[in-house]
């Protein structure tokens, strides 16, 4: 999967479409990177803007109340 290559790999995510910057997300987890909550939580993140879910559809009560650097 690639959104979840890209949050093990990278120190941040770009998306482009139609030549514009959509989206820009710093991955700031430590490494190595384990898949734990905060690694769902940016997996999560960048598939619900690129897909233009709203936050508040997509991510449940427990997930908001996570805090990360975006």
């Amino acid at each position: 999967d690639d959104v979840s290559e890209a949050v093990a790999q990278a120190s941040s995510v770009l998306h482009i479409e139609d030549g514009r910057v959509e989206l820009d997300v710093r991955i700031e987890l430590a490494r190595p990177r384990e898949r734990d909550s905060g690694f769902a939580y940016y997996e999560r993140l960048i598939l619900d803007r690129v897909l233009g879910r709203r936050e508040d559809e997509a991510l449940s009560s427990r997930e908001r109340k996570l805090s990360y650097t975006i």
